[in-house]
């Protein structure tokens, strides 16, 4: 991603930058429609040369800058975003030519397919701090998935989301890490809007997703090395992961997911 002035600018293959304009344009609308949250509007589309220039939030601090900051807010927003998703979820749309499945392997009951954001992490959704605003930006499907992907089961997003901050943990992070806060808030959110969510399915898609779970991770640490500076990365994915399952097994109580979002206990 380049930055000129007021505008962020993408280079790529021009058939899934079209496909990221596509839908960036029509998340956009949605959110300009519920005003939970903002999408960067598209500016121009180069299928020649393969450019795809989107308005640039100047200010914007992604969720990961707020948690290396130890921003108190951060459960509040996490909560909105979650509110924001299901919203995404339920409205956003797309034609059918452009209506691209999950791999095999991720698919799920047709009842839960939506439109996806593809790539919900703590990186690709921000806070602008100027307008009080959630912000979510970088609309094109997670590079692991390997394809394009725009639809599939909502839970895909919401488990990529609330496993992300299970996964990464900066080395400078050594306080103040409560993954289960994030995710439970989130979580919440996410209840509150969709009013259909169930913690029992998002629990079967985890063990449904758990093949493509594990070999993504392994590619991660093949990135990060298998020396010494991937000693924090192998020993966070490990206790990381504990953790995660032991928080999921509780997100099946409303209850004990607004205690996990509440608790200030750092770890």
């Amino acid at each position: 991603m380049e930055f000129s002035g007021d505008i962020a600018r993408k280079r790529g293959p021009a058939d899934r930058l079209a496909i990221e304009a596509a839908k960036t344009t029509a998340a956009a609308a949605v959110g300009a429609r519920s005003r939970r949250f903002h999408v960067p509007a598209v500016i121009r589309f180069d299928a020649a040369t393969g450019v795809l220039e989107t308005e640039r939030v100047k200010g914007l601090v992604s969720l990961m800058q707020l948690v290396l900051r130890r921003d108190p807010s951060l459960v509040g927003i996490c909560e909105r975003v979650g509110r924001a998703v299901a919203e995404v979820h339920a409205e956003l749309r797309l034609p059918d030519a452009l209506r691209l499945p999950l791999p095999a392997a991720l698919a799920s009951d047709p009842a839960e397919t939506c439109v996806l954001h593809g790539d919900l992490n703590g990186s690709n959704v921000g806070y602008d701090p100027a307008t009080d605003r959630v912000v979510i930006v970088d609309w094109s499907a997670a590079p692991a998935l390997g394809v394009p992907a725009t639809v599939g089961s909502r839970y895909f997003d919401v488990l990529w989301f609330s496993l992300f901050f299970f996964r990464f943990r900066p080395g400078t992070a050594l306080t103040g890490w409560s993954p289960e806060r994030w995710a439970g808030a989130f979580l919440n959110g996410y209840a509150e809007v969709s009013g259909t969510f169930s913690a029992n399915a998002l629990r079967a898609y985890h063990e449904r997703a758990r093949t493509f779970l594990t070999d993504d991770l392994r590619a991660e640490q093949a990135r990060r090395g298998l020396g010494i500076r991937g000693i924090p990365h192998r020993l966070w994915r490990q206790l990381g992961w504990r953790r995660w399952e032991k928080f999921l097994a509780s997100a099946t109580d409303p209850e004990a997911r607004r205690r996990a979002s509440e608790d200030n206990v750092s770890r």
